[in-house]
């Protein structure tokens, strides 16, 4: 591409220029547009776009909606990855459950790792209980011990990889740490129980 960059005929966005210069970006889209056809089948599950967005991806994320940027997809993700720099946006159980609605659409082995990477495409603080607890209450042990344990996470530079395996670490540290045992019931002597029991006593 480096070669032919400057020979080929301008067409709008997409000429070669442009697209040499998206993928020489800190945040680049080359693989996706030179990857052609794979064959994942029976290796992958798969929803549409229509349901990502009626169970839970307009919850999250409202800004993929803005139809006033459509056909500039690249752009929204570029600036939202700018947004995920400035701050930190605490989690709410709102947002939490419209992830796992959109790991639903999905075979149950891909469904928490999916959870995870939409909580992800926003930068959260660190061990949020919010997160935890739901996806604790929400699957069973067992299986949340078998995704722990098979989750391979790519040492890739990018914020929202970091905050996934923030997220998977979190979990697996509280998935580690013993239930605490509950607190004895606290047993209460009255001065008047105390005085029919020596009466008893005296009785007998």
């Amino acid at each position: 591409m480096k070669v032919f960059v400057n020979s080929g005929a301008p067409r709008g966005r997409m000429s070669l220029c442009s697209l040499y210069k998206i993928r020489l970006e800190k945040y680049y889209f080359g693989e996706y547009l030179s990857q052609g056809e794979v064959n994942v089948e029976g290796q992958c599950s798969e929803a549409n776009f229509r349901d990502l967005r009626n169970s839970g991806l307009a919850v999250l994320y409202p800004w993929l909606f803005d139809w006033s940027l459509e056909g500039v997809w690249a752009k929204r993700v570029l600036h939202a990855r700018v947004k995920y720099h400035i701050s930190e946006k605490p989690i709410e159980d709102v947002e939490v459950q419209g992830a796992m609605g959109i790991a639903h659409l999905f075979e149950d082995r891909w469904r928490l790792p999916v959870t995870a990477m939409f909580i992800s495409l926003i930068r959260r603080p660190r061990n949020a209980q919010v997160i935890t607890h739901a996806l604790r209450n929400a699957f069973r042990s067992g299986l949340i011990f078998f995704h722990l344990s098979n989750i391979s996470i790519d040492d890739e530079n990018l914020p929202e990889v970091e905050s996934f395996r923030h997220v998977i670490e979190d979990l697996r540290r509280d998935f580690e740490q013993p239930e605490p045992e509950p607190e004895p019931t606290p047993t209460t002597t009255t001065v008047e129980s105390l005085e029919l029991a020596l009466e008893g006593l005296a009785l007998t």
